[in-house]
C-alpha cells in the first residue's frame, strides 16, 4: 500500500504512518507500532466503512514478506478464531544466516476482538495471474501466502494485535505474550516503552554548541542499544547458537554480536553505562563459546556466521574484566579462549598455523595476513589477561 514518508513518525517507543492506497477507497488507514520486550503491539485505526468489498476492515498476514535479499524457504500458520490469535512460524536465510542453514522464528498473534470473517489465501501460479482465497480456512502450510482476518469497525475503528516471538516454539512464544501484552494494551505498552528509553538515554548529559550535536550524540546512543538482541524466553530458556535448547542460569542470553565492529567502541561503552548488561553479555559469549568449543566471531541469531576476523570475543571479555565487570566464570572464559589461541581450530580464528609457527599470519595461508596478525596479537593478550585473571 502507499504511504508518504513526509507523514511517518519515528520516535523512540513508537512508529506511525498513515496509507492512502487508492484501494482503501481514497480513505487512508492510520498504522502504529510499539513494543515490549519480546512482543510488538500495532494499532491499525481504519476509515469509516463505506460499502463494497474494497471497504472491508482486513488485516492480511503475509508469510513470505521478508526484508531484501532474504528467501522464506517453509511457513506455516493456524488461525484460532475462539482465541482471537494466529499462529505459526517461518523458516529464513539470508545473507548471513545462509551460512548456517538459515533460522526458524515462531509467532503468536492476539487480537483486541474477535474476527467477523477470517481465511487463508494462495498466491498467483504465475506472473500477472489471480491468487486464491479459501474463506472460513484455517491453515496453510507453504513458503508464501498467508491468511487474512475481517473485522466489524462499524463501533469501534482501533483494531490491535500483539505479535510475540520465540526461537524455541509457539507456546513459547504464547508464553512470551502472556508475560508482556495478554491485554494488548497498546497505549500501555507505548508509555512503558518510552518511559524505558528516557531512562536509558538521561544516562548521558552532554553540553554541545549546536542543536544538531545533541541529535547526532542522542541518536548514536539510541543507536548502541539496538544490538546485541535478547533471545530469552519468558521462562529463561533460549536457544543456543549449536541449534539446542539452553536454560540461562543467573543470567540473561543475547545474541547478535557483531564483534569485529563493536570490541572497540559500543562494548566499552555498555560497560560504562549498563555494566549489569554487559555482564549478561559476556555470559552469552562464555555460553556460546562452550556449546561450540571456541568463541564465535559474528553470532547470528540461532548460529554462527564466521564473519570478519581475529577472535574479538575474547577481547570484549578480557576488557569487560578490566572495567570492574568480574561476575563470570573466569577459567571457563579461559578455557575457550585457549581453546582457539593454542591450534587451529575449526571455526576459530583461521591461518594459526603459520601464525604458531611464524609468529604472524602469512600471506600464503590467506589474505589479509597483516591484519590477521594484528587481530590475533590483541587477542593473545586477551587471553593473556584472562590467564592471570583466572588464578588469582
Amino acid at each position: 500500500a502507499h504511504f508518504d514518508p513526509e507523514r511517518e513518525v519515528l520516535g523512540a517507543g513508537a512508529y506511525e504512518t498513515v496509507l492512502d492506497d487508492a484501494r482503501c477507497g481514497g480513505r487512508e488507514i492510520e498504522g502504529e507500532l510499539t513494543a515490549a520486550r519480546r512482543v510488538a503491539v500495532s494499532r491499525v485505526t481504519f476509515p469509516e466503512r463505506g460499502t463494497g468489498p474494497s471497504h472491508d476492515a482486513s488485516i492480511v498476514i503475509d508469510l513470505a514478506h521478508s526484508q531484501p535479499d532474504v528467501n522464506v524457504e517453509a511457513g506455516q500458520l493456524r488461525i484460532l478464531p475462539a482465541s482471537r490469535e494466529v499462529e505459526g512460524s517461518v523458516h529464513f536465510r539470508g545473507g548471513y544466516s545462509n551460512r548456517f542453514g538459515g533460522m526458524t522464528v515462531y509467532f503468536v498473534m492476539r487480537f483486541d476482538r474477535p474476527f467477523s470473517g477470517h481465511g487463508t489465501w494462495a498466491p498467483p501460479a504465475s506472473e500477472g495471474g489471480s491468487g486464491t482465497l479459501f474463506d472460513a480456512e484455517t491453515e496453510r502450510s507453504a513458503p508464501d501466502g498467508g491468511a487474512f482476518l475481517r473485522f466489524d469497525v462499524d463501533d469501534d475503528r482501533e483494531v490491535r494485535v500483539a505479535v510475540a516471538i520465540s526461537y524455541l516454539d509457539a507456546a513459547r512464544a504464547r508464553m512470551n505474550l502472556e508475560a508482556e501484552a495478554a491485554d494488548v494494551d497498546f497505549v500501555r505498552l507505548r508509555g512503558a516503552l518510552e518511559a524505558t528509553w528516557e531512562r536509558l538515554l538521561s544516562q548521558v548529559e552532554v553540553e554541545a554548541r549546536r542543536e544538531r550535536d545533541l541529535s547526532i550524540f542522542y541518536t548514536a546512543l539510541y543507536h548502541s542499544f539496538f544490538m546485541p538482541t535478547l533471545a530469552t524466553e519468558a521462562d529463561g530458556h533460549y536457544r543456543g547458537i549449536d541449534g539446542m535448547e539452553h536454560e540461562a542460569d543467573g543470567f540473561t542470553y543475547y545474541t547478535d554480536f557483531s564483534l569485529w565492529d563493536t570490541y572497540r567502541t559500543m562494548h566499552p561503552l555498555v560497560a560504562l553505562l549498563q555494566p549489569e548488561t554487559q555482564r549478561d553479555f559476556v555470559r552469552s559469549l562464555v555460553a556460546m563459546g562452550q556449546q561450540r568449543g571456541t568463541y564465535p566471531r559474528w553470532p547470528l541469531g540461532t548460529g554462527e556466521t564466521n564473519g570478519m576476523l581475529g577472535d574479538p570475543a575474547v577481547i570484549v571479555i578480557a576488557d569487560s574484566y578490566l572495567r570492574g565487570i568480574t561476575d563470570f566464570d573466569v577459567r571457563a572464559a579461559y578455557d575457550v579462549a585457549l581453546a582457539s589461541a593454542d591450534f587451529d581450530a575449526p571455526g576459530a580464528r583461521g591461518s594459526m598455523e603459520s601464525y604458531l609457527r611464524l609468529g604472524y599470519a602469512s600471506l600464503e595461508a590467506g589474505s589479509p595476513a597483516a591484519s590477521k596478525t594484528l587481530e590475533f596479537a590483541y587477542a593473545d593478550h586477551a587471553v593473556g589477561v584472562l590467564d592471570r585473571k583466572s588464578v588469582v
